[in-house]
């Protein structure tokens, strides 16, 4: 619970019953002791709500007016806390409109644009915060994780010093600045070679330049056919970085289970995908790129249909009998849970079943409505829609709806 808050909610009472007169039914007094009473059982949603109308009804007196951004920040960090990025920008947003010189509501309405992959918001909102606090720590490693995420390494590293300058225990900030000092070193002694929709750098002798060449063709291929399959095409040359293995993992910090990665740029380890077949390249190639034209499309976009969709068009064959057997057992993982991308998941187990039921679920939405319904949804997302919005719009039910006739398929509860 916010310090202060309290006190500012019962001196908005006191001003508003000198001020107040009683015209409504309901006066605004009424309403801040109301919050006051929810604020008491800790009920901050319901007593951000009560000022709220108290607000409305007026007079819009200054102490009523902190009380309820505090109200607003503290809903929406709450949100955040809990995993509900979106829920949380509609009271940061209000927060700010109320309080435009505050860096703290600012900042937080810069988190949830960021967590929701939305980065040019996220921008604007972190940069407002550094025109009030030009040393804020939070504002500038937010800003420095958007610069990296873009592939801006030297941009990055500006933003991740002067957030460690300000505060130097940012762990954050420290490790993310060492990954873009090395990245920064090994991308300038790669190679390069610029396609029509590409630019790939990379490590190797001639095996691994064969290996670019054939790299560049399936890329391209992939926009051409993602393309057609979900009628999406991402502007501008996207960047690719192909690894040794050793590399990749030293650059990335990935677990060993994962095969590639994208995070802004796609990156792929070679050396273990050169001893097996071109085919193998191509699936990890096309995966990849499909995480990067939905992410470009809709960055909110959940990881479920991530993961499921970038199996599906690249060919892989899953594990259904894995998805049956989970089924039976009801240890089924809920889609609601899964919001956030697999690749931080330590387990393998758990990440197999993961990826497995996502690709599972997206295949039978895709036997409903084919890729183009798809490619509908995630071009919703990405003009705001809700996921359940996008999903009645396309396959004529929400997710919980289709969870449960999916489940149903397979003998699930």
């Amino acid at each position: 619970m916010r310090r202060g808050m309290a006190t500012l909610v019962a001196s908005a009472v006191v001003l508003l019953a000198a001020t107040a007169t009683p015209v409504r039914a309901e006066s605004a007094a009424e309403w801040i002791e109301r919050a006051h009473a929810h604020r008491e059982r800790g009920e901050i949603e319901e007593a951000a709500q009560a000022l709220r109308r108290a607000w409305e009804l007026g007079p819009r007196d200054p102490g009523l007016r902190r009380a309820l951004v505090e109200a607003l920040l503290e809903v929406g960090e709450r949100r955040l806390q809990q995993g509900e990025d979106r829920a949380a920008l509609e009271p940061l947003a209000l927060a700010v409109d109320l309080a435009p010189e505050q860096p703290a509501v600012r900042f937080a309405l810069a988190v949830a644009y960021f967590r929701l992959g939305e980065s040019e918001r996220a921008r604007v909102a972190a940069l407002a915060v550094l025109e009030r606090e030009p040393a804020h720590p939070g504002a500038l490693e937010l800003l420095g994780r958007l610069e990296y995420a873009a592939g801006r390494l030297e941009e990055a590293i500006f933003r991740l010093e002067a957030a460690l300058a300000a505060d130097p225990q940012a762990a954050g900030a420290r490790r993310l600045l060492e990954r873009a000092r090395r990245d920064l070193e090994l991308e300038r002694a790669m190679g390069m070679r610029v396609s029509q929709h590409f630019e790939l750098r990379f490590e190797g002798g001639e095996a691994e330049a064969a290996a670019v060449a054939r790299a560049v063709d399936d890329l391209e291929a992939a926009h051409a056919e993602v393309g057609a399959a979900l009628g999406l095409y991402p502007s501008g040359r996207l960047p690719v970085i192909l690894y040794a293995d050793r590399s990749f993992r030293v650059a990335t910090g990935a677990h060993g289970w994962v095969a590639a990665l994208y995070d802004g740029k796609i990156r792929v380890p070679l050396e273990g995908l050169l001893e097996r077949d071109q085919a193998t390249l191509r699936r990890v190639l096309v995966h990849e790129y499909v995480h990067a034209v939905v992410h470009a499309t809709a960055p909110g976009c959940p990881g479920w249909l991530h993961e499921g969709l970038a199996q599906l068009l690249a060919g892989e064959a899953g594990d259904e009998a894995l998805v049956q057997r989970a089924a039976a057992a009801g240890a089924l993982v809920g889609f609601a849970e899964l919001e956030r991308g697999f690749a931080g998941i330590a387990e393998r187990g758990r990440a197999a079943l993961l990826y497995a039921q996502s690709l599972s679920f997206v295949r039978w939405l895709a036997a409903r409505g084919g890729t183009a319904a798809l490619g509908t949804v995630i071009r919703d997302l990405g003009r705001g829609s809700s996921l359940d919005e996008a999903l009645r719009a396309s396959f004529g039910a929400t997710l919980p709806e289709l969870e449960r006739a999916w489940r149903e398929g397979l003998g699930a509860s």
